[in-house]
């Protein structure tokens, strides 16, 4: 969408060239029309016409400037001391939670709810206290106006304005910005589901080859468990976030739409893979860490899956998206088999753990999967063992659990 119109200029059109120029058009629009001659009522209809033209439009690339800032008032809504107020009204228009407390993201920045008119108002100040005006950048901003996204119609829309609202913030802090957004329609809600540049940092474990080899032991094992510090540190940027959004989100929806502001739903991994090495000629060490970046990769949210936009939300994870990224690792032999076993844990949390994990410091509710949702895989635990393509067939149990405690009620939980 263009955010700049220049005009044509037209005030080189004389009244000779005009009238020349609209009797030649005539037969466009009607061949019946054969009497141009000054006697008939059309044709001096038609040289009114051009001397009106001629008269005016020299002024088409000489409007005064006071025309312009007239079209700026009008554009703002305010212009004088009303000016002034509507600036102040603006800069106080900031996001704040249901409490009324003000919402801040780190390291101090506030999310003003009309950011783009409020630009627009101080651009007009700055020229109404004499600041050089130029009229081509004022049609740019104007049109940069009339272009940002505001009221809440389609997906798309709610899509757009949701990540506008970090977008435009400075030197915010890494974890806090809004990278891609998913709308979904479940009736009656609308749910807006942020995904924020969360930083999430890994355990590597490695464990070499023995020197005494024995025949079907894995030549290496990479091991990359996710650091539950990451998790709460996660939670807590989505519970600013999510309230900034909502904050945002309420004057610009259609009366009537209930909109639901929610984190995505992050349903834990726990991957176990094995596969066949061309020792000889590869590192078993090299295939091992680039596995396990390739498998990270594609379970991204904001640069996963095929098209590299973000792992699919609702999809599940399949063992043969695990099996492509492995065979497509160079090193790996593509004549043995890929065996992947997937664990996804579903479960309650009971005080600092989750039942059918082995770590105490689960994190955050949050990223508990749920039964009726699959949302994004979150990879808590991933295991690559490289053997030697030399050692037969590989054999591993391929299983998928649920960790979920029975005994306990499930009222509430989510």
């Amino acid at each position: 969408m263009p955010t700049r119109f220049d005009l044509p200029s037209l005030s080189d059109k004389t009244y000779a060239s005009l009238q020349q120029e609209l009797t030649a058009a005539i037969p466009q629009y009607s061949r019946q029309w054969t009497d141009f001659n000054y006697s008939d009522p059309g044709i001096a209809l038609l040289q009114l016409l051009c001397w009106l033209g001629d008269t005016t439009l020299y002024r088409i690339d000489t409007l005064p400037r006071e025309l312009y800032l007239n079209f700026l008032r009008l554009v703002v809504g305010a212009s004088g001391p009303d000016l002034a107020k509507l600036i102040r009204d603006l800069e106080r228009n900031v996001a704040r939670d249901s409490a009324g407390n003000l919402i801040r993201l780190p390291p101090k920045n506030i999310i003003l709810l009309d950011p783009d008119r409020l630009a627009l108002a101080r651009y007009l100040a700055e020229i109404e206290a004499g600041a050089a005006f130029d009229p081509a950048d004022l049609r740019t901003r104007v049109l940069a106006f009339w272009h940002a996204p505001y009221r809440l119609v389609s997906a798309e829309d709610f899509a757009a304005v949701t990540r506008s609202v970090t977008d435009t913030l400075a030197n915010l802090s890494v974890g806090y910005a809004i990278r891609r957004v998913m709308v979904r329609a479940e009736a009656p809600w609308l749910r807006v589901l942020p995904v924020l540049d969360s930083v999430w940092k890994w355990w590597l474990t490695k464990r070499p080859q023995s020197t005494h080899y024995t025949p079907g032991a894995p030549l290496v094992t990479v091991k990359a468990t996710l650091r539950p510090s990451g998790l709460s540190q996660a939670d807590l940027c989505y519970s600013r976030v999510l309230a900034a959004v909502r904050a945002y989100l309420q004057p610009r929806r259609l009366l009537g739409t209930p909109v639901a502001v929610e984190m995505p739903v992050m349903t834990p991994l726990v991957i176990r893979l094995q596969c066949a090495a061309i020792a000889d000629r590869y590192d078993p060490w090299t295939i091992g860490f680039q596995i396990n970046d390739a498998i990270q990769a594609l379970l991204s949210p904001l640069t996963g899956g095929i098209d590299g936009t973000g792992w699919p939300y609702d999809r599940p994870v399949l063992e043969n998206d695990i099996r492509a990224v492995v065979l497509g690792v160079a090193g790996v032999d593509v004549n043995q088999p890929v065996q992947v076993a997937l664990e996804t844990i579903i479960g309650l949390q009971v005080g600092r753990a989750v039942v059918g994990w082995d770590n105490s410091s689960a994190g955050p509710p949050s990223y508990l999967g749920r039964p009726d949702r699959v949302g994004l895989p979150q990879l808590w635990r991933l295991v690559v063992e490289v053997l030697d393509k030399s050692y037969g067939p590989i054999e591993v149990a391929v299983r998928s659990t649920v960790g979920l405690d029975t005994r306990l009620p499930l009222t509430g939980v989510w």
